[in-house]
């Protein structure tokens, strides 16, 4: 309707609810993910991201610095997404970068 058209908190909180556990069937998420074809996963995707960079928008505005604005945005993403497993061991390690195999550890590197 209308009001969801011009009030996108809405789907925000929606997509927040969802997200943490809260609302295992959002009703608008679901109607606009079958009206256009697209996956609630893709749908959720988009709320999320649009929630990011419309608060980076403000921030720029307000006069905020594009490497404070940058390094708040991928620490958004970095709790809305999930992590692999090689992602999650490394921030148990305390270290980020991908996993790299050990030298002498097998294969052809020690030739």
């Amino acid at each position: 309707d209308e009001q969801e058209r011009l009030d996108t908190s809405l789907l925000i909180a929606e997509d927040k609810e969802l997200r943490s556990g809260a609302n295992a069937s959002p009703e608008r998420m679901t109607r606009i993910a079958t009206a256009t074809g697209a996956t609630l996963d893709q749908i959720s995707t988009f709320i999320s991201e649009f929630d990011t960079l419309r608060s980076a928008a403000v921030k720029f505005a307000r006069g905020d610095s594009p490497e404070k604005i940058r390094k708040e945005m991928m620490e958004e993403k970095a709790q809305s997404m999930p992590k692999n497993r090689a992602q999650r061991r490394a921030a148990k390690r305390g270290r980020p970068g991908a996993v790299k195999a050990r030298p002498g550890s097998g294969g052809f590197g020690g030739r």
